[in-house]
């Protein structure tokens, strides 16, 4: 390995790959081409990242029908993980509270360059290699952002976390009024209710977005899977255990935690390469 030039490949084609592929532009992409982001619904940036075609719009963040506060946020939270919530969740509120803005994200990211589009096969911590089909591919660093319990298998690495999580069913609605909206993005999160989260974006006289919910959805509705994923001690220690062998998860399905956020994978990131370069 050369310390100013060491091979680092990125495996997955996600949000994730984006965000990691602008930081280390000289990576290797490799992976199965993920379907455009716009399938699952409207997601907003909290700032801009390079790694997105996006547009800046008011935010409104509503629990339960009042607008988000730090009380409605903590009860809100504790609905959904019980009483030890903060052991399942990034401490830092996802939450906006008061008026803000957000980067709405359009259409799709912008396009990866992928050397190898594929599925890995097999990975080989001690060799620092791995395959897609017949082919192998070395590396000095490994940023991983598939989902972590595939990646441990594709290490033959048996654990007794049981990968808690449940898929997200997306449903999406259109409509039409006769009054004018001032363009905005609305997002009601729910914690007695059949659809937990409903975002909408305001666009003049019309209104689309998505509505969703835990669990399986019938044919032609989008079903985003991992989904919902929890957080635990022994997933941290995979995470640790691979680190230490130059095998770096980044984002929310990499590192199984779903208070992960985009521009936390950018922060992460920018981190990393510090380490890297030894910056």
């Amino acid at each position: 390995m050369s310390a100013n030039n060491p091979k680092i490949i990125i495996l997955g084609c996600g949000a994730s790959a984006s965000i990691v592929s602008h930081v280390f532009p000289n990576a290797i992409i490799v992976g199965k081409v993920a379907p455009p982001l716009y399938n699952f619904g409207l997601h907003y940036l909290h700032r801009p990242l390079d790694a997105f075609n996006y547009v800046k719009v008011k935010i409104d963040t509503v629990i339960d029908y009042m607008k988000a506060n730090e009380e409605n946020i903590k009860a809100y939270k504790k609905s959904i993980y019980g009483d030890n919530w903060e052991a399942h969740v990034n401490k830092k509120s996802q939450f906006p509270v008061g008026e803000h803005y957000g980067w709405l994200i359009k259409g799709n990211r912008k396009p990866l360059e992928v050397a190898r589009n594929g599925l890995v096969t097999k990975v080989n911590l001690k060799e620092k290699l791995f395959m897609i089909g017949e082919d192998k591919f070395y590396y000095d660093f490994l940023i991983n952002t598939i989902p972590l319990n595939t990646f441990l298998k594709l290490c033959d690495i048996e654990t007794k976390e049981d990968f808690k999580c449940a898929p997200i069913c997306i449903h999406q609605r259109t409509s039409i009024s006769n009054y004018t909206e001032e363009t905005h993005l609305r997002v009601d999160y729910f914690s007695n209710y059949e659809f937990y989260r409903s975002t909408i974006l305001y666009e003049g006289n019309k209104s689309y977005g998505t509505m969703e919910h835990i669990g399986d959805c019938l044919d032609g509705v989008a079903t985003l899977r991992p989904g919902k994923t929890i957080n635990s001690g022994a997933i941290q220690y995979e995470l640790s255990s691979l680190y230490i062998k130059n095998v770096i998860c980044i984002g929310r399905y990499a590192q199984w935690d779903s208070s992960i956020l985009l521009h936390d994978v950018y922060d992460r990131t920018k981190i990393l390469k510090d380490i890297i370069y030894g910056l």
